[in-house]
């Protein structure tokens, strides 16, 4: 099966947190300070296309799939994604980042973009607005 690395290897929030191997349907995640053991593993039903943490939490992390979702997953719970987000269109999602919260953002909303072949969508995720 061959592997590669999304834009998301290394945690910005943490040095502990690093993403070890992704494939299209998986990917595991490992800390340095636990010797490269793998402690989790996030499977995707679609193929994901992108990945990005949270700039503002390290737990947190959003994949892009192919079919034009976006999942939002907490690290603490990798059974399933927390959130789906349905996209505009079925085309893949090939970049997904978080956005550093600021005073011109809404005080605790979690922002991301994503972006397929017809354009750019935000996402406010506590909100559910996009």
């Amino acid at each position: 099966m061959d592997s590669f690395f999304f834009s998301c290897p290394l945690s910005p929030c943490s040095t502990n947190l690093l993403l070890k191997d992704c494939d299209l349907s998986q990917a595991e995640f490992t800390s340095p300070s636990l010797g490269g053991f793998t402690f989790t593993r996030i499977v995707f039903q679609v193929p994901a296309w992108s990945c990005s943490w949270d700039l503002n939490n390290s737990h947190y992390i959003y994949a892009g799939l192919q079919n034009g979702s976006v999942l939002v997953f907490d690290m603490r719970k990798t059974a399933g994604p927390m959130k789906s987000l349905v996209g505009f269109t079925s085309n893949p999602v090939h970049t997904v980042h978080a956005l550093a919260q600021t005073s011109s953002l809404s005080s605790g909303v979690k922002t991301i973009l994503s972006a397929s072949v017809v354009g750019l969508c935000q996402w406010n995720i506590d909100s559910e607005e996009r």
